[in-house]
């Protein structure tokens, strides 16, 4: 297992750490790679250039209304049935965009 940890956001180097990540996925059979920040929107870059480097095998932990809508299939809540998982949705649905709508549901 690898770990890297992302820079903030706004810093030049969460690109860079996208893709160091992205490398390490594409050379290992089945990578496991826990990417940690100070930050939800430098995890989320990172996972967002993994998915779009095509590694699909992504698991985001997180504060539902804290996670990028593209991200949140690959919640840790995406299969939670609860009754707190689904009032935390129907509660960002309320206040979603017509695309936001569409990557929540």
């Amino acid at each position: 297992m690898c770990m890297l940890q992302a820079e903030p956001a706004a810093t030049p180097a969460a690109a860079p750490a996208a893709k160091a990540a992205a490398a390490l996925a594409a050379k290992a059979p089945r990578p496991r790679i826990l990417v940690a920040a100070h930050t939800n929107v430098a995890v989320d870059r990172v996972l967002l250039g993994l998915v779009q480097s095509g590694f699909e095998d992504v698991l985001r932990v997180g504060s539902l209304p804290r996670i990028a809508k593209p991200l949140l299939k690959y919640s840790l809540h995406c299969a939670d049935d609860s009754k707190d998982a689904l009032a935390q949705l129907q509660g960002m649905l309320a206040d979603a965009s017509p695309a936001d709508a569409a990557l929540i549901r």
